[in-house]
């Protein structure tokens, strides 16, 4: 088990009603701010952002500001999929399902290729690494 201190946490939603939504139903103690994945009201204070489920709104802009609120030596982790840890028996079972409400709710998915495209148009292609291991993600170093 990793002992961890001083670890606050902060989820930043675009949507008021989903913000909400979280708020009434955390018990966890997150602080939940309402506001614009473009231009994150954070200076540059994390060891550690993970932005889950970003790949449904990513542009080059949110690469850049993800990068920026980081701390030196700190990390950034960008995307969305099941896990490493997803049996792929259970990732056939609800797959299809949720690709289909993810497209209902206005998300869309991105390739490997476009996710390098944004990459290249942030001007990160040095501080990124693109990993495919449960999902697509990018890890974004500030060393």
């Amino acid at each position: 088990m990793i002992q961890m201190e001083n670890v606050n946490a902060t989820c930043l939603m675009p949507q008021q009603s989903v913000a909400a939504s979280i708020r009434e139903q955390s018990t966890w103690g997150i602080q939940i701010l309402v506001g614009s994945l473009e231009q994150l009201p954070f200076a540059a204070s994390f060891d550690l952002a993970v932005f889950r489920g970003a790949f449904f709104f990513l542009t080059p802009q949110m690469i850049k500001e993800a990068y920026r609120i980081l701390k030196p030596a700190g990390r950034g982790l960008l995307g969305g999929g099941y896990g490493p840890l997803t049996p792929p028996e259970e990732i056939s079972r609800i797959a299809e399902e949720s690709k289909r409400l993810n497209y209902r709710m206005g998300k869309r998915w991105i390739s490997k290729a476009e996710l390098e495209e944004m990459i290249t148009d942030a001007q990160m292609a040095e501080q990124s690494e693109v990993l495919e291991e449960g999902g697509l993600w990018l890890m974004l170093r500030k060393d």
